[in-house]
Formats: C-alpha cells, structure tokens, sequence
C-alpha cells in the first residue's frame, strides 16, 4: 500500500492577547536580585515597571519578550518582570529563592525556539533565566558520554561530538536549538528510529528545585 493524500482537520492558530502587568512595579524584585546575585550577573527590566531606572547594578529596556524569541511573527506580545542572564547554578538558586520569596513564576530560556513560547514567560509577568551562557561541554571518551549546559546550541554540540571518534547525539537538523528545550520535550532527531529520542538517551539531570 502507498499513501498519496492526507486529510487533515484544521486548528486555530490563535493570537495571545496583550495582557497588563499584574503588578504595578517590580522594585522588590530588584531589590530581592540586587543583593543575591553577583554584580557580574546581568538582569534586565522593563523600564516601566522601576522606579529608578538608572543604576549599575541592573538595566532596564523598552523590550517586548518576542525578541528573545527565534519564532517570529507577533505571536508573543507580553513582557517579563526580569530577564536574568545567568552563568552558573549558584546564580539560578538565588534567583529561585527570590522568585519563591516574592511569589513569581519562573521560565528557563535555552534557545527560544518554542512555538508556544515555554521559555518566554506569560501575562504574569514571570521571571525568566536565560540559560545561554551555561554552555559548557565535556566529553568523555572513556564511557562514551558527554555533560552539556543546558544552554548550548545543539550546532556546537554536533561540532564537538564528531571530533572524538565521530560520536553525536540525537537530535534535530537546527544548529541554534538549545539542548534544555529540545532534550526536556522528547527530541525527535535524525537517528530516532535507530537510537530512539534524545530523552531515551539521558542518564543524569541536575535541577533546582522551588526551595533552591
């Protein structure tokens, strides 16, 4: 038997709306980030939501949260409380804490190449971490396995991988997906039907949890 011709139901791709802030100003988060997280560490707000915008221990911008996003096109229309570039797990603890403390909801951003915008936030102006600068990778030939940050692009991983003995992982044909986003959500890849998604393939994850 050859399959020639699919029909398939239609869904609605619908438009998020551009919610309000659920909270008039987020000073007692900067406040909370300022005196936990290490002056090397930048956090980045909307200016409309300071009452000081000037200082040198965090920036403020007049962004809307879909230029963080790899999929274009007005899906995303809100903003974030604080976009927080961590490099580090120490970093991601405090901001957690803070979270908790304050009654934020956290998202992790690894590539931003959800259609839904997982990593992005949402209309109660979430935290989110970006995770871009965890991008280490080490490989150990001895037992064939590799320890990634879950901020690394799977382009570098490919690169790095096939250099000892032509290894790789399982995953997907876009050089700029982050490993968190593709390896938490099943990854289907090239090599699938052989080896199975990039979830079967995972032995050990490190998380902070809610208490950090």
């Amino acid at each position: 038997m050859l399959v020639y011709t699919f029909q398939i139901t239609f869904t609605r791709a619908s438009h998020r709306a551009n919610y309000k802030f659920t909270r008039v100003n987020n000073d007692d988060l900067r406040e909370c980030l300022s005196s936990s997280l290490p002056l090397s560490i930048r956090a980045v707000y909307p200016c409309n939501t300071l009452t000081n915008q000037n200082s040198f221990q965090y920036q403020c911008d007049h962004f809307n949260v879909s230029r963080l996003s790899s999929n274009r096109g007005g899906r995303i229309s809100h903003s974030p409380a604080v976009v927080v570039y961590t490099s580090g797990s120490s970093d991601i603890q405090n901001v957690v804490k803070c979270a908790t403390k304050l009654n934020y909801i956290v998202n992790a951003l690894s590539g931003g190449h959800s259609y839904e915008g997982y990593g992005l936030g949402s209309m109660y102006n979430n935290i989110i971490i970006n995770m871009e600068a965890i991008n280490y990778i080490n490989i150990n030939q001895h037992d064939r396995t590799g320890t990634f940050g879950a901020g690394t692009r799977l382009g570098p991983i490919y690169y790095r991988t096939y250099q000892y003995d032509n290894y790789t992982i399982n995953a997907g044909s876009c050089a700029w997906v982050g490993l968190a986003g593709i390896a938490l959500g099943g990854g289907y890849g090239f090599l699938a039907r052989l080896h199975g998604l990039l979830s079967d393939n995972i032995l050990e994850m490190k998380a902070v949890n809610a208490q950090g």
